[in-house]
């Protein structure tokens, strides 16, 4: 049974049961909307780095032995920072934050008193007075003090935390609210997993805002330009829905909201519609020639397979992002699957049961018998916009070979291009500047040199040698004095000097005897606890990509001549960052060679014709040329959002060149030639392009209207990524299919020729 046959048999079970249809579907409603109840945000760095790479390993080996990976820092401000009420409320704040699971470690200035107190009295205390509180600050090394008392007028509590973000920011939080301070004394919690935390809310808010802006903007446009059709806003509607069970699936599958996935949300809106507007615009010409039953069966015998194989194109393009080794780029592309499939499972269910049932009310309340038989026997009226699209594919067939040349070079260009496009994975360099996250941050920054850190992390059956420990001493200080952008260097090596008259012990026993010794706090920082692994903390200013991968790069190659028998490496957060954005453009240009490869061979399997398979990928890798031409022009980067540029024109191109192929081969079905059969197909599915595009168009134009730059950005990217969709498939696709149609039917009147003679 082919496919139409299939489908024309669907098409006829909604005719006869629709209101069984319209129950289905409002259950999966319902049971959407309690799967959304399981959706869950997911804020920061997690999911941008496969778990199977070495620079995965090393960080987890890292974070498994030292934690830290996660820091907040409580500021404390006041004209004298040195008082001893403030020192015991800090004392009070360390003593509630280590009751919490979620904080692993804590060190302030009152921690390093309390030490050295230990020292000068044999007890573990505070000093008593102001008096002793300035004797035992004064004493105190610069070196150790620094990163807690920057100045006079502040102090810092750095708190190592887990990786459950939330619940160790509401803990951090929730432990300064119980502690009092002096009511001259200003305290706020800063840190990165603070900025994310207020990064994911700002877009889930922006987000909000534009979806809503973007939904008024395709109510206006439908009801400009698709006024041909009774019911125009229905396809708003069935996309909706369509967006609303993809939702209530990622909470039964477990898939988190990330800054990236919440794309999916505006993607699918924009691609869910055409579905619904392509159905209905030929049920609008199907219901010119009949009844509504006719007219609803023809239209999902015919549009149901040409956009079912568009669909399957589509998920081609996203399939080809399950190869990224960002997890939350796989899944992107993962829902987006899910999501394009729903709105076309929206698209040809529900929507036909509806307009079904509404024609059939109004046929039986409006018409008299006599004008349905009339209207049986009417030509449909051809439009303005039909006789454009009539005409403008008419000129392009005849002179097809300067649109191929001009397409060509062009997208020859931007391809190269493309390649020198800048990448951003660092998404808090994409917020805007005046958050009050980041301006904490970078006021933190300012205070101590910087919060990111490179750790060399060396590994040795007896990380206690002597030679070992001063192998660490030269290379902390070579780093420190060879890169301006290293701000400070720690290790076990600096802190045993600090505490020895800076210089080293010169054997063994005697430096394992000040390591035992040492502050388990301080020690468990630097040495875990079987003694098999030691680090250096590079504090490093806050860089863009490029100059911290030159100093990645420079550390790596200063630790290759280490002592033997250890193992090196360098890890840390801006490790995993500068990896991924490394993956990013290097998967850009696999991701969408894969894409059309994938596709190509997609419909070679449906069609079993190369030609026909060939002819529909042409015009999505010349819009990716374009697309990458404009962007360097433009200034525009590569970031999380626009790194899936490639599946993105994929998914949008894909629908637009099948279905226009479709119809042309449709009406060569029909017995036309092939200059007029696609002057019928671009006149009649021309339109419905048109609307759906200019629709999408106007939805991600929302997105411009962002308070987030990368988002406007991706919002204008797709904006224009369509509107190269539109013009590649309405101006370049007519003449390819012609030229092509015309050297086969040449091709084959030689052949007759030939056997003849």
């Amino acid at each position: 049974m082919s496919s139409k046959k299939i489908f024309e048999v669907y098409g006829r079970c909604i005719v006869k049961r629709p209101w069984i249809v319209i129950g289905i579907s409002l259950l999966f409603i319902l049971i959407s909307i309690y799967g959304m109840t399981m959706v869950y945000m997911e804020a920061g760095k997690e999911g941008i780095m496969d778990e199977n790479t070495e620079e995965y390993k090393n960080y987890k080996k890292y974070a498994d032995n030292f934690g830290g990976t996660v820091k907040l820092f409580v500021i404390v401000n006041a004209e004298d920072v040195i008082r001893l009420d403030i020192l015991q409320a800090v004392d009070s704040l360390e003593r509630n934050l280590n009751k919490s699971e979620y904080v692993t470690n804590v060190i302030s200035i009152s921690t390093i008193m309390k030490m050295a107190m230990l020292e000068y009295s044999g007890m573990e205390m505070l000093p008593i007075n102001q008096t002793m509180v300035d004797m035992i600050f004064s004493s105190l090394p610069k070196d150790t003090i620094a990163n807690l008392v920057p100045d006079e007028k502040h102090a810092l509590v750095v708190i190592d935390v887990t990786d459950d973000i939330d619940e160790s920011v509401d803990a951090v939080e929730s432990a300064l609210k119980e502690t009092d301070f002096p009511d001259d004394v200003k305290t706020k919690v800063v840190g990165e997993p603070i900025y994310y935390n207020s990064l994911t809310e700002e877009m889930k808010d922006d987000m909000a805002i534009t979806m809503g802006a973007a939904i008024v903007l395709m109510v206006i446009i439908l009801w400009l330009v698709f006024g041909h059709v009774k019911l125009r806003l229905l396809p708003l509607l069935m996309v909706l829905v369509g967006v609303l069970w993809t939702l209530g699936l990622m909470g039964f599958v477990d898939i988190p909201i990330t800054i990236i996935v919440m794309t999916v949300f505006p993607i699918l809106v924009g691609l869910g519609i055409d579905y619904s507007i392509n159905f209905q615009n030929r049920a609008q010409e199907e219901l010119e020639r009949g009844k509504p039953e006719k007219a609803v069966t023809e239209t999902i015998k015919y549009m149901g397979p040409a956009i079912g194989i568009a669909l399957i194109a589509t998920c081609l393009g996203f399939g080809t992002l399950f190869i990224s080794v960002v997890p939350m780029i796989r899944n992107f592309g993962l829902m987006c699957i899910f999501g394009v499939m729903l709105c076309y499972i929206s698209a040809f269910s529900l929507l036909p049961a509806i307009l079904f049932l509404y024609q059939r009310r109004k046929t039986q309340t409006t018409e008299k018998k006599e004008t349905n038989e009339k209207k049986k026997t009417q030509i449909p009226k051809e439009s303005k916009a039909e006789k454009v699209f009539y005409s403008v594919s008419g000129k392009t067939s005849k002179h097809p070979w300067p649109i191929f040349t001009i397409a060509i070079i062009l997208a020859v260009g931007g391809l190269i291009a493309g390649s020198y496009l800048e990448v951003i994975v660092d998404f808090e360099d994409l917020a805007p500047e005046d958050m009050e996250a980041i301006q904490d941050l970078n006021e933190l920054r300012d205070m101590i040199g910087g919060t990111e850190e490179y750790i060399i992390m060396v590994e040795s059956n007896n990380i206690t040698d002597v030679s070992l420990i001063e192998w660490i001493s030269d290379i902390e200080e070579l780093e420190v004095n060879k890169h301006e952008g290293i701000t400070e260097a720690t290790s076990i090596a600096s802190y045993i000097k600090n505490i020895n008259n800076n210089s080293l012990p010169q054997n063994n026993e005697t430096l394992f005897f000040i390591i035992n010794r040492m502050p388990e706090r301080i020690r468990r920082g630097l040495v875990s606890d079987d003694y098999s692994l030691a680090i250096i903390k590079l504090k490093i200013q806050h860089l863009g990509n490029e100059e911290k991968e030159d100093i990645y790069n420079a550390v790596k190659k200063d630790i290759e001549s280490h002592p033997p028998g250890i193992d090196v490496c360098v890890t840390g957060a801006p490790v995993i960052i500068l990896k991924t954005a490394d993956a990013l453009m290097g998967n850009r240009d696999t991701l969408t060679i894969v894409g059309c490869i994938l596709i190509f061979t997609g419909l070679l399997v449906i069609y079993r014709r190369p030609t026909r398979a060939f002819v529909p990928v042409v015009p999505i890798v010349l819009v990716i040329g374009w697309s990458l031409g404009l962007m360097y022009i433009l200034g525009i980067s590569f970031n999380p959002m626009t790194a899936c540029l490639g599946a993105l024109i994929i998914g949008l191109g894909a629908e637009y060149t099948i279905l226009l192929m479709e119809r042309y081969n449709e009406e060569r079905d029909k017995g036309e030639d092939p200059t007029k059969a696609i002057q019928i197909a671009t006149s009649k599915i021309g339109r419905a392009i048109f609307s759906s595009g200019f629709t999408t168009m106007g939805g991600f134009g929302a997105l411009m209207a962002a308070s987030f730059p990368f988002i406007r950005e991706f919002g204008f990217v797709i904006v224009m990524d369509v509107a190269l969709c539109l013009l590649s498939s309405l101006i370049v696709l007519p003449p390819l299919i012609v030229t092509i149609d015309k050297w086969k039917i040449k091709r084959i009147k030689k052949k007759g020729a030939n056997s003849k003679s």
